[in-house]
């Protein structure tokens, strides 16, 4: 299948579900659903998080399947720029990873 046949058969969600394999073969992040089907990414496709992650374009009201399936995803260098996010929940969340990593590797807390 192209690309665009895909999209044509298929909406976000089902792309995530039944196609994470395979992903670079439909995957456009101007196509996809953000709004209402980001947690279909973090769900289906976390194996792909380094591919489609996107701060500004992930809906933060599915923060629960984010941290879920993907917090391990995340690099420091990632949770480090969510500091700046301008919605608490994800400073806080963005904090508070980066802080639990920092305490299993013996560091000082809060040092960032």
């Amino acid at each position: 299948m192209t690309k665009d046949e895909y999209w044509q058969e298929y909406s976000s969600k089902e792309l995530c579900m039944y196609h994470a394999y395979p992903f670079d073969e439909w995957w456009d992040p101007e196509r996809y659903n953000w709004e209402n089907k980001s947690w279909a990414l973090a769900n289906h496709c976390s194996k792909h998080f380094n591919i489609w992650w996107d701060a500004e374009k992930y809906n933060w009201s599915d923060f629960y399947i984010l941290s879920k399936n993907c917090l391990d995803k995340f690099t420091d260098s990632q949770l480090k720029q969510l500091f700046l996010h301008s919605d608490k929940k994800v400073r806080t969340f963005a904090k508070e990873e980066f802080d639990r990593r920092e305490n299993d590797k013996g560091r000082v807390l809060g040092k960032t």
